[in-house]
Protein backbone atom coordinates (compact mmCIF):
# COMPACT_ATOMS: atom_id res chain seq x y z
CA UNK A 1 0.00 0.00 0.00
CA UNK A 2 2.57 2.52 0.79
CA UNK A 3 4.04 2.06 -2.89
CA UNK A 4 1.17 3.07 -4.31
CA UNK A 5 0.29 6.14 -2.22
CA UNK A 6 3.08 8.39 -3.94
CA UNK A 7 1.14 7.85 -6.84
CA UNK A 8 -2.16 8.29 -5.53
CA UNK A 9 -0.99 11.51 -4.47
CA UNK A 10 0.53 12.41 -7.65
CA UNK A 11 -2.61 11.73 -9.71
CA UNK A 12 -4.89 13.20 -7.05
CA UNK A 13 -2.53 16.13 -7.81
CA UNK A 14 -3.41 16.58 -11.34
CA UNK A 15 -6.79 15.04 -11.46
CA UNK A 16 -8.31 17.84 -8.77
CA UNK A 17 -8.08 20.72 -10.87
CA UNK A 18 -9.17 19.10 -13.71
CA UNK A 19 -12.57 18.05 -11.21
CA UNK A 20 -13.04 21.00 -10.03
CA UNK A 21 -13.02 23.00 -13.44
CA UNK A 22 -15.50 20.46 -14.80
CA UNK A 23 -17.52 21.13 -11.27
CA UNK A 24 -17.28 24.55 -12.16
CA UNK A 25 -18.22 24.54 -15.75
CA UNK A 26 -21.28 22.49 -14.95
CA UNK A 27 -22.44 25.31 -12.30
CA UNK A 28 -21.52 28.35 -14.20
CA UNK A 29 -21.30 27.74 -17.92
CA UNK A 30 -25.43 27.18 -18.54
CA UNK A 31 -25.63 30.62 -17.22
CA UNK A 32 -23.36 32.36 -19.52
CA UNK A 33 -24.47 30.82 -22.19
CA UNK A 34 -28.01 32.13 -21.46
CA UNK A 35 -26.80 35.34 -20.86
CA UNK A 36 -25.03 35.08 -24.38
CA UNK A 37 -28.44 33.89 -26.53
CA UNK A 38 -30.04 36.18 -24.68
CA UNK A 39 -28.03 39.58 -24.72
CA UNK A 40 -29.26 39.74 -28.21
CA UNK A 41 -33.30 40.46 -26.66
CA UNK A 42 -31.46 43.83 -25.01
CA UNK A 43 -32.07 45.18 -21.97
CA UNK A 44 -36.57 45.45 -22.03
CA UNK A 45 -36.52 41.58 -21.37
CA UNK A 46 -38.09 39.46 -18.71
CA UNK A 47 -36.77 36.33 -17.56
CA UNK A 48 -38.19 33.58 -15.43
CA UNK A 49 -37.30 29.85 -14.73
CA UNK A 50 -39.53 27.13 -13.53
CA UNK A 51 -38.59 23.51 -13.10
CA UNK A 52 -38.57 22.74 -17.29
CA UNK A 53 -38.93 26.19 -18.95
CA UNK A 54 -36.89 29.06 -19.29
CA UNK A 55 -39.20 31.53 -20.40
CA UNK A 56 -38.44 35.41 -22.02
CA UNK A 57 -40.40 37.97 -22.61
CA UNK A 58 -40.25 41.68 -24.33
CA UNK A 59 -43.05 44.01 -24.44
CA UNK A 60 -46.24 41.77 -23.90
CA UNK A 61 -49.32 41.17 -21.40
CA UNK A 62 -48.01 38.31 -19.43
CA UNK A 63 -45.75 38.01 -17.21
CA UNK A 64 -42.69 35.54 -18.17
CA UNK A 65 -43.69 33.71 -14.71
CA UNK A 66 -46.92 33.72 -16.15
CA UNK A 67 -46.27 32.16 -18.95
CA UNK A 68 -44.24 29.60 -17.93
CA UNK A 69 -46.49 28.13 -15.46
CA UNK A 70 -48.83 27.73 -18.84
CA UNK A 71 -46.28 25.43 -20.51
CA UNK A 72 -46.24 23.70 -16.64
CA UNK A 73 -49.22 22.94 -16.52
CA UNK A 74 -49.86 22.24 -19.93
CA UNK A 75 -46.94 19.77 -19.84
CA UNK A 76 -47.87 18.29 -17.07
CA UNK A 77 -51.70 17.79 -18.50
CA UNK A 78 -50.40 16.07 -21.64
CA UNK A 79 -48.14 13.18 -19.95
CA UNK A 80 -50.68 12.82 -17.19
CA UNK A 81 -53.40 12.23 -19.99
CA UNK A 82 -51.00 10.39 -22.30
CA UNK A 83 -48.65 8.33 -19.89
CA UNK A 84 -50.71 5.30 -20.31
CA UNK A 85 -50.33 5.04 -23.87
CA UNK A 86 -47.27 6.59 -23.81
CA UNK A 87 -43.63 6.04 -22.70
CA UNK A 88 -42.54 9.53 -21.90
CA UNK A 89 -38.75 10.33 -20.90
CA UNK A 90 -38.03 13.47 -18.37
CA UNK A 91 -36.49 16.38 -20.18
CA UNK A 92 -33.10 16.75 -19.39
CA UNK A 93 -32.66 20.43 -20.17
CA UNK A 94 -35.16 23.33 -19.25
CA UNK A 95 -36.69 24.52 -23.05
CA UNK A 96 -36.64 27.97 -23.81
CA UNK A 97 -39.64 29.86 -24.49
CA UNK A 98 -39.12 33.06 -26.53
CA UNK A 99 -42.12 35.29 -26.77
CA UNK A 100 -42.13 38.41 -28.74
CA UNK A 101 -44.04 41.57 -28.36
CA UNK A 102 -45.05 41.62 -32.06
CA UNK A 103 -44.47 40.44 -35.90
CA UNK A 104 -41.82 42.40 -36.56
CA UNK A 105 -39.79 41.44 -33.48
CA UNK A 106 -40.65 37.86 -34.94
CA UNK A 107 -39.39 38.07 -38.44
CA UNK A 108 -36.28 39.81 -37.62
CA UNK A 109 -35.15 37.15 -35.12
CA UNK A 110 -35.85 34.22 -37.78
CA UNK A 111 -34.08 36.00 -40.39
CA UNK A 112 -30.73 36.21 -37.92
CA UNK A 113 -30.81 32.87 -36.89
CA UNK A 114 -31.81 31.26 -40.73
CA UNK A 115 -30.86 33.79 -42.59
CA UNK A 116 -34.60 33.27 -44.35
CA UNK A 117 -37.77 34.51 -43.01
CA UNK A 118 -41.23 32.11 -42.27
CA UNK A 119 -44.25 35.14 -43.48
CA UNK A 120 -46.74 32.44 -43.77
CA UNK A 121 -46.38 30.88 -40.12
CA UNK A 122 -46.63 32.35 -36.47
CA UNK A 123 -44.05 30.60 -34.40
CA UNK A 124 -41.86 27.63 -34.96
CA UNK A 125 -39.56 24.64 -32.53
CA UNK A 126 -36.16 24.59 -32.81
CA UNK A 127 -35.36 20.41 -31.61
CA UNK A 128 -31.83 21.41 -32.17
CA UNK A 129 -32.00 24.57 -29.73
CA UNK A 130 -34.60 22.82 -27.74
CA UNK A 131 -36.34 26.79 -28.09
CA UNK A 132 -40.14 27.69 -29.23
CA UNK A 133 -40.32 30.77 -30.49
CA UNK A 134 -43.74 32.88 -31.25
CA UNK A 135 -45.05 36.78 -30.87
CA UNK A 136 -48.38 37.64 -29.20
CA UNK A 137 -51.47 37.97 -31.23
CA UNK A 138 -55.06 37.21 -30.70
CA UNK A 139 -54.15 33.38 -30.82
CA UNK A 140 -51.39 33.01 -28.48
CA UNK A 141 -52.41 30.32 -25.95
CA UNK A 142 -53.57 27.89 -29.22
CA UNK A 143 -50.14 29.20 -30.69
CA UNK A 144 -48.30 28.40 -27.66
CA UNK A 145 -49.70 25.09 -27.12
CA UNK A 146 -49.27 24.12 -30.87
CA UNK A 147 -45.53 24.58 -30.38
CA UNK A 148 -45.39 22.67 -26.82
CA UNK A 149 -46.98 19.67 -28.63
CA UNK A 150 -44.11 19.51 -31.04
CA UNK A 151 -41.79 19.71 -28.60
CA UNK A 152 -43.09 17.13 -26.18
CA UNK A 153 -43.08 14.67 -29.15
CA UNK A 154 -40.00 15.68 -29.80
CA UNK A 155 -37.72 15.07 -26.53
CA UNK A 156 -40.12 13.06 -24.37
CA UNK A 157 -41.06 10.46 -27.06
CA UNK A 158 -38.57 10.61 -29.98
CA UNK A 159 -41.23 11.59 -32.48
CA UNK A 160 -38.84 13.57 -34.80
CA UNK A 161 -37.59 13.94 -38.30
CA UNK A 162 -37.41 11.49 -40.67
CA UNK A 163 -39.42 9.30 -38.40
CA UNK A 164 -43.06 10.89 -38.57
CA UNK A 165 -45.20 12.07 -41.35
CA UNK A 166 -44.76 16.13 -41.05
CA UNK A 167 -49.20 16.06 -41.80
CA UNK A 168 -49.46 13.59 -38.61
CA UNK A 169 -46.97 15.90 -36.53
CA UNK A 170 -49.05 18.92 -37.51
CA UNK A 171 -52.27 17.66 -37.63
CA UNK A 172 -51.52 16.58 -33.63
CA UNK A 173 -50.26 20.05 -32.84
CA UNK A 174 -53.30 21.57 -34.31
CA UNK A 175 -55.76 19.14 -32.66
CA UNK A 176 -53.84 19.59 -29.27
CA UNK A 177 -53.79 23.51 -29.42
CA UNK A 178 -57.65 23.52 -28.94
CA UNK A 179 -57.42 22.04 -25.56
CA UNK A 180 -57.49 23.65 -22.32
CA UNK A 181 -56.49 23.17 -18.97
CA UNK A 182 -58.56 23.32 -15.97
CA UNK A 183 -57.16 21.48 -12.70
CA UNK A 184 -54.40 19.91 -13.97
CA UNK A 185 -56.18 18.07 -16.74
CA UNK A 186 -57.10 18.12 -20.31
CA UNK A 187 -59.96 19.53 -21.67
CA UNK A 188 -60.81 18.25 -25.06
CA UNK A 189 -61.45 21.41 -27.50
CA UNK A 190 -64.15 21.34 -30.12
CA UNK A 191 -64.16 21.11 -33.35
CA UNK A 192 -62.53 24.10 -35.20
CA UNK A 193 -65.70 24.49 -37.75
CA UNK A 194 -63.28 27.69 -39.51
CA UNK A 195 -61.00 24.49 -40.08
CA UNK A 196 -64.57 23.03 -41.62
CA UNK A 197 -65.23 25.72 -43.50
CA UNK A 198 -61.63 26.47 -45.03
CA UNK A 199 -61.36 23.06 -46.56
CA UNK A 200 -64.81 23.07 -47.88
CA UNK A 201 -64.23 26.02 -49.94
CA UNK A 202 -60.51 24.97 -50.88
CA UNK A 203 -62.35 21.84 -52.01
CA UNK A 204 -65.00 23.92 -54.34
CA UNK A 205 -61.74 25.85 -56.03
CA UNK A 206 -59.76 22.17 -56.70
CA UNK A 207 -57.09 22.78 -53.76
CA UNK A 208 -58.58 19.72 -51.73
CA UNK A 209 -55.03 17.95 -51.39
CA UNK A 210 -55.79 14.08 -51.62
CA UNK A 211 -54.98 11.68 -48.80
CA UNK A 212 -52.07 10.67 -50.50
CA UNK A 213 -50.56 13.47 -51.11
CA UNK A 214 -51.40 14.87 -47.81
CA UNK A 215 -48.93 12.04 -46.40
CA UNK A 216 -46.34 12.16 -48.34
CA UNK A 217 -46.17 16.21 -47.47
CA UNK A 218 -43.49 17.99 -46.76
CA UNK A 219 -42.03 20.97 -44.38
CA UNK A 220 -41.78 23.13 -47.28
CA UNK A 221 -45.54 22.38 -47.94
CA UNK A 222 -46.22 23.89 -43.68
CA UNK A 223 -43.91 27.31 -44.62
CA UNK A 224 -45.58 27.81 -48.35
CA UNK A 225 -48.10 30.85 -48.96
CA UNK A 226 -50.42 27.74 -49.62
CA UNK A 227 -49.65 26.12 -46.12
CA UNK A 228 -53.29 27.08 -44.65
CA UNK A 229 -55.09 23.60 -46.57
CA UNK A 230 -51.97 21.84 -45.00
CA UNK A 231 -52.49 22.52 -41.66
CA UNK A 232 -56.48 22.43 -41.61
CA UNK A 233 -56.57 18.92 -43.39
CA UNK A 234 -53.69 17.63 -41.46
CA UNK A 235 -56.20 19.08 -38.48
CA UNK A 236 -59.31 17.08 -39.44
CA UNK A 237 -57.71 14.33 -40.49
CA UNK A 238 -56.55 13.56 -36.77
CA UNK A 239 -60.38 14.91 -35.94
CA UNK A 240 -61.11 12.15 -37.82
CA UNK A 241 -58.82 9.12 -36.70
CA UNK A 242 -59.72 10.21 -32.96
CA UNK A 243 -63.44 10.71 -33.24
CA UNK A 244 -64.68 8.79 -36.02
CA UNK A 245 -62.31 5.54 -36.03
CA UNK A 246 -61.69 5.37 -32.05
CA UNK A 247 -58.73 5.95 -30.48
CA UNK A 248 -57.86 2.68 -30.59
CA UNK A 249 -56.96 3.26 -34.39
CA UNK A 250 -55.74 6.63 -33.83
CA UNK A 251 -53.17 4.91 -31.09
CA UNK A 252 -52.33 1.81 -33.47
CA UNK A 253 -51.49 4.55 -36.57
CA UNK A 254 -49.55 6.76 -33.51
CA UNK A 255 -47.04 3.51 -32.65
CA UNK A 256 -46.73 3.03 -36.34
CA UNK A 257 -45.87 6.69 -37.05
CA UNK A 258 -43.58 5.73 -34.06
CA UNK A 259 -41.44 2.84 -35.36
CA UNK A 260 -37.76 3.60 -36.82
CA UNK A 261 -37.35 5.34 -40.53
CA UNK A 262 -40.39 6.93 -42.37
CA UNK A 263 -43.83 5.77 -42.21
CA UNK A 264 -45.62 4.44 -45.31
CA UNK A 265 -47.94 6.82 -46.82
CA UNK A 266 -50.02 3.94 -46.98
CA UNK A 267 -50.03 3.02 -43.88
CA UNK A 268 -53.47 4.35 -42.52
CA UNK A 269 -55.06 1.99 -45.54
CA UNK A 270 -52.87 -0.58 -43.66
CA UNK A 271 -54.78 -0.16 -40.33
CA UNK A 272 -58.04 0.29 -42.12
CA UNK A 273 -58.03 -2.34 -44.63
CA UNK A 274 -59.17 0.35 -46.91
CA UNK A 275 -57.36 2.30 -49.70
CA UNK A 276 -56.56 5.70 -49.18
CA UNK A 277 -59.39 6.56 -51.63
CA UNK A 278 -62.36 5.12 -49.81
CA UNK A 279 -60.76 6.66 -46.77
CA UNK A 280 -61.00 9.86 -48.29
CA UNK A 281 -64.16 9.28 -49.19
CA UNK A 282 -65.74 8.60 -45.43
CA UNK A 283 -63.50 11.52 -44.11
CA UNK A 284 -65.11 14.68 -47.36
CA UNK A 285 -68.78 12.55 -46.14
CA UNK A 286 -68.03 13.21 -42.29
CA UNK A 287 -67.67 16.77 -42.52
CA UNK A 288 -69.83 17.29 -45.39
CA UNK A 289 -67.21 18.25 -48.05
CA UNK A 290 -68.35 18.21 -51.71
Amino acid sequence: MKRWKPKIIKWGVVLLPLFTVVFVLKIFLPMISKQVRTSQFGNDKSICETTHFYTLTKKIPESPKDVAISCENFYSAFVEEHKSQIAFKELENKIEVFFFGNRKEFDEYYKKQYMRSIPHNAAFYSPLQQRIVLYWNNNTRETLYHELTHMILDIAVNFHEPQFSVWFNEGLAMYFEKYTVQNGALIVGDLDKDAVLFVRQAYKNRLFVPLTALCQSQSADFRSSQNSIYYYESYLFIYFLKHVKGNDIFLRYFKEEGKSGPCSPYALSNILQKPNVEIEKEFLAYFKIN
